[in-house]
This record gives C-alpha cells, sequence and structure tokens, in this order.
C-alpha cells in the first residue's frame, strides 16, 4: 500500500489575504508531502522488518514519520 498526498480542492491562492499562496504551497506540497513520504518510508520498512522477523527499527520508523 502506499499513501498520496491528494490535491487541494481549492487553488492554492484561494486564501489569500489570510494564507499567502506561497506559503499554502509550501505548507501542502512540501510539509505534508513530507508526511505522506514519512508513512511511505515507514510502511516500507515494517514490511521488511516483517519479512525477516526483525522489529528493532520498527518504533523508529514510526518515530521518524514526524521528525
Amino acid at each position: 500500500m502506499s499513501y498520496e498526498l491528494d490535491p487541494l480542492p481549492y487553488e492554492y491562492d484561494a486564501l489569500e489575504p489570510h494564507i499567502s499562496e506561497q506559503v499554502l504551497t509550501w505548507h501542502h506540497d512540501t510539509h505534508h508531502q513530507g508526511y505522506v513520504n514519512g508513512w511511505n518510508a515507514a510502511e516500507e520498512t515494517l514490511a521488511e522488518n516483517r519479512e525477516a522477523g526483525e522489529f528493532g527499527s520498527s518504533a523508529g520508523a514510526l518515530r521518524n514519520v514526524t521528525h
């Protein structure tokens, strides 16, 4: 299973002047995409750990999602 970042249901500039297009683009495309990438990496590590019967790095894989 692979997670994907859904597109926003509105344009990046739709929240101006309260939130700038630049800030919203960064927040969605970098910050939120980072969580998606982190979950995908964690899922891969957990799957590898299950196959190998080694679970020592499982907690670290989950912790790395947010750091």
